[in-house]
């Protein structure tokens, strides 16, 4: 048998149950295992036969299925409790049964329990999704994906391979464990949440895409199709709506466009036939990652105008087109006032640019200023020195003027320290001036629109480096002025 397929199992249990070897066949699976229960006619009968050719066949098949990570369990049960248990093939080919048993029915069960920490396993496929479907909520259902592996080795399945944002489901001979996934775009999920208010937003992190997968007709399994489409659409509804909630098996959509749409569906009859048509229109919010607050409300006005009988499932025409039509349209007609706000922005960024510059024009010409003061003071007095010639007897450089000199000295760098305090101060109150521009138009512009107009990323930085390194090279300049002129006043005092 071959190791990797389920149906060839099922198919051989199925012939037993008609050959009337078993009285009834149930098989059951989740996230955590798989069960096999046969109903058998007879427990004494059974564990006497055992070992024949038939059931060696079945147990076999069963051992050859398993995967190598996963352990096996196979209980011989009555109505009360468990009378005889095996863990391994060699267990139930040695066992020798000693007529203990009474005839009465009972049950074989086989329990594959799935231990893999980097991937699931799924053996019976449709037992699998007929599990999810039969949890009767939704939440539950995004719950259990959330808390298992993402990764899924399908052993039912001979040509089996889906792969979406955040799942990967393969047949068995095909499974790459090593598979990657895209991170899931928190910014997205964050700009999604702010648009709309969904009642289960803090339980359910998951996007459209994580379980969207383009089907064809081919595909080999409807009931994991409709499944996974149900949960995109879910998804994909939520996002459009201005409020959404999902409680139990109820899906509840509320949408104020150019008319206000309220519908109510059921989880496992939501018509996924527009499900195309809704995510190309949800992947178009986020082509350019800008104007998602246009667009959203476009999409909004544009669906309620095109369901039939409130029933966003039931939509007339293709949305996808009207949507990027009326997005296109409404670009022209504002692409005016959109160049104008995007200049005006523009002028104002450029005058709070200038005035990073005007505060280092400020600090250079004070600092010149006091340059030329002191030179003024240091030229006069040596002109005053020239004019007596050596044959004045009134010294020129003398203690009182020396005093008063380095008074004067002393009074620049104060100077200087106050008017590096104030451009500390004037330099605050340029970036108030900044966050006061993006505050003022971020309710007109996207966000990231926005930042990408003030160069939010670099501004700061850019502007802070820019005044931090002229004002201290100037700074520096400055106190070696100070310093030169210090020197020379004393050595010209000394001197005299």
């Amino acid at each position: 048998m071959n190791s990797i397929d389920s149906q060839i199992l099922k198919n051989y249990l199925d012939s037993c149950k008609e050959k009337d070897l078993f009285k009834e066949l149930n098989i059951s699976e989740d996230f955590d295992e798989c069960k096999i229960k046969i109903r058998l006619l007879s427990i004494e009968q059974f564990l006497i036969n055992i070992n024949s050719d038939i059931y060696k066949h079945l147990f076999s098949a069963v051992f050859s299925l398993k995967d190598h990570i996963d352990t096996i369990k196979i209980n011989i049960n009555d109505n009360v409790e468990t009378l005889e248990s095996f863990n391994t093939l060699e267990e139930v080919s040695i066992f020798n049964y000693q007529f203990d048993r009474s005839d009465k029915e009972g049950s074989l069960e086989i329990i594959i329990s799935k231990v893999s920490n980097e991937y699931t396993t799924i053996y019976f496929l449709d037992n699998f999704i007929e599990f999810l479907n039969n949890t009767s909520n939704i939440s539950f259902i995004f719950e259990l994906f959330e808390k298992h592996n993402n990764k899924f080795k399908i052993f039912s399945e001979q040509n089996f391979l889906v792969k979406t944002n955040s799942f990967y489901f393969a047949s068995a001979q095909n499974f790459d464990p090593l598979v990657v996934f895209e991170n899931k775009n928190a910014d997205k999920l964050k700009k999604i949440n702010e648009n709309c208010h969904f009642g289960n937003a803090a339980s359910i992190k998951f996007l459209p895409e994580d379980f969207y997968h383009y089907f064809n007709n081919s595909f080999p399994n409807q009931n994991f199709k409709n499944l996974f489409e149900r949960l995109s659409l879910a998804l994909i509804l939520r996002v459009f709506s201005d409020v959404s909630e999902f409680d139990s098996n109820k899906l509840t959509y509320k949408m104020f466009g150019y008319k206000t749409i309220k519908h109510e569906y059921n989880f496992m009859s939501l018509n996924t036939k527009s499900l195309n048509d809704y995510y190309q229109s949800y992947n178009d919010l986020f082509f350019d990652n800008s104007n998602f607050i246009d667009k959203i409300g476009l999409a909004r006005n544009v669906i309620s105008l095109h369901t039939i009988n409130q029933d966003f499932t039931n939509i007339k025409g293709d949305i996808y087109s009207s949507i990027k039509s009326n997005y296109n349209i409404y670009l022209k007609e504002n692409i005016k006032k959109y160049i104008d706000l995007k200049n005006k922005i523009t002028d104002k960024l450029f005058t709070i640019s200038s005035s990073f510059d005007n505060l280092v024009d400020d600090f250079s010409k004070s600092f010149k200023s006091s340059f030329y003061t002191l030179a003024t003071i240091f030229l006069s007095l040596i002109l005053l020195r020239l004019i007596k010639g050596s044959t004045s007897t009134i010294p020129i450089f003398t203690f009182e003027v020396y005093v008063f000199l380095i008074s004067v000295l002393f009074a620049m760098y104060l100077y200087k320290k106050y008017i590096l305090f104030e451009l500390s101060h004037k330099k605050d109150r340029i970036f108030e001036q900044y966050e006061q521009l993006k505050n003022q138009y971020i309710s007109l512009l996207d966000k990231s629109d926005l930042n990408e107009l003030l160069m939010y990323e670099n501004f700061k930085e850019k502007n802070n480096k820019y005044i931090s390194t002229q004002t201290e090279q100037y700074s520096k300049y400055w106190n070696k002025t100070l310093l030169v002129y210090f020197i020379s006043f004393t050595f010209l005092t000394i001197c005299a």
